[in-house]
């Protein structure tokens, strides 16, 4: 029997996905992305092994550049991607979000459009070589960064 519609919440659940974001995302066959890293995309596909999947670009958190981002994601690239999730057709698309409490609305908004999506929070930071949290000490980065 399928499972219709799964919400899971923790706030491990970013770190608990490591251990198995590669099958899923073979498994889906694409992966898609809303973070603040370009290069997000590629290495998830060159990593996975998949090459099907969209790249939504937010600005960077204050935290991430030391300073204030030229751009905001609130209000306008955030009403952008809603469009842009809301005008699609989401089924069968894996995304991997990394957005702040909006990642939360986009998660939501994807699910409506059909779509599964995992707030992966700081993971992203770590697949893409960066530690922003206290515990992503620099084994933590070796062990689970995909930038190598």
């Amino acid at each position: 029997k399928r499972v219709k519609e799964v919400n899971l919440a923790s706030c491990h659940s970013h770190k608990l996905v490591s251990d198995f974001f590669c099958d899923l995302v073979k498994a889906a066959g694409n992966v898609s992305v809303i973070s603040c890293y370009v290069e997000s995309l590629a290495a998830l596909h060159q990593y996975c092994g998949v090459k099907k999947g969209f790249n939504y670009i937010i600005p960077p958190q204050a935290l991430n550049v030391g300073g204030t981002p030229e751009e905001h994601h609130f209000p306008g690239v955030f009403q952008k991607i809603l469009i842009s999730i809301r005008q699609s057709d989401l089924k069968g698309k894996l995304f991997f979000v990394a957005a702040g409490i909006l990642g939360k609305i986009y998660c939501t908004e994807i699910k409506k459009a059909g779509g599964m999506a995992i707030d992966v929070g700081s993971m992203m930071d770590v697949w893409m070589g960066h530690s922003v949290r206290g515990y992503q000490n620099a084994e933590y980065l070796k062990l689970h960064s995909l930038i190598k």
